[in-house]
């Protein structure tokens, strides 16, 4: 019982102490201030806007911002697909922001959709809709973008309801049928985030190459997770979660203890994790790399590859 509750305690000692993932730009549009390259198009109950992009991977803890101009509110949905047919199974998030800009400031990045996650790689939109009528409010566009991707993220088509003098067609605003913006402007938004899976870099059998592994020999194969100066491996690691071509983390007898230790490796002052797995590996005859794969303390997928040579017994 005694070692049970230290492993407790050491792995809540983890979860306090470790740090927050660094947030990641996945897709930023902006422009220069002033007259040149900056416009603003009208957010109104007989014109609702959106935005697009798109993703190479899945992300979480999602904040999507948009540059609005004026003091209203409004509603934002985050969905797969717009247009007439849409219905709320495409949505991913939906909920009220304001828009709310100190006296002479005429425009700002502000959140609209927060605290949410990108589940797979592909297109996303972001309809924006208000039911007031108090302008100027609207979305800051502009024709000279300066865009930052993460890799495998882009940006999409600005889109518009255009239907100034009509009504929206849709009493889901997602539903509306949506057009390209014909005028060459864009608006500006922002995106940020996490990425879903962290790779991290490991090495097998650490201080030889090459990594030769005998499937029927008894004992364990140790692995190193190097840490970085964003992520420590010997804290956020959760070695339960841990898999090494399918084999799991040796215990050591009855202490109920992972054979995990925490060592500079790479000499750069930043303890790396050296956990032992059990020879169990779902590996066959000519296979030449083996997948590490697991989660941190704070639910974050790790994946780190490595090169093995299988050998006879």
């Amino acid at each position: 019982m005694r070692s049970r509750v230290i492993a407790l305690s050491m792995v809540l000692l983890a979860l306090f102490t470790t740090p927050a993932r660094a947030q990641t730009t996945i897709v930023s549009v902006t422009g220069p201030s002033g007259a040149t390259g900056f416009a603003g198009t009208g957010l109104f109950p007989t014109q609702w806007l959106a935005v697009s992009f798109t993703v190479g991977q899945p992300y979480i803890d999602v904040t999507i911002s948009a540059d609005l101009i004026g003091n209203f509110t409004g509603a934002a949905y985050l969905m797969t697909k717009v247009g007439p047919g849409t219905t709320t199974a495409d949505e991913i998030a939906s909920g009220p922001f304001v828009s709310s800009l100190p006296a002479g400031i005429w425009s700002g990045m502000q959140p609209v959709i927060e605290h949410v996650s990108l589940p797979h790689s592909g297109t996303y939109i972001v309809v924006l809709s208000t039911a007031q009528n108090t302008p100027p409010q609207g979305l800051a566009l502009t024709n000279l973008p300066t865009v930052v991707a993460d890799v495998g993220a882009s940006k999409g088509p600005f889109l518009t309801t255009l239907r100034p003098t009509g009504t929206t067609g849709a009493s889901y605003p997602p539903a509306a049928s949506f057009f390209n913006n014909p005028t060459g402007f864009v608006g500006e938004f922002e995106v940020t985030g996490t990425p879903a899976v962290l790779p991290v870099t490991i090495d097998i059998k650490p201080g030889g190459f090459p990594n030769s592994i005998n499937l029927n020999a008894s004992g364990g194969i140790p692995v190193a997770i190097f840490s970085t100066p964003t992520f420590d491996a010997r804290t956020e690691v959760d070695p339960n979660t841990l898999t090494l071509a399918g084999a799991s983390v040796r215990v050591a007898g009855r202490s109920n203890r992972w054979q995990c230790s925490a060592e500079d490796l790479s000499g750069d002052d930043l303890p790396d994790l050296i956990c032992h797995f059990t020879n169990d590996l779902t590996l066959e005859s000519g296979e030449s790399i083996a997948v590490l794969e697991g989660q941190t303390y704070s639910g974050i997928t790790i994946h780190g590859e490595d090169s093995i040579r299988i050998v006879s017994p």
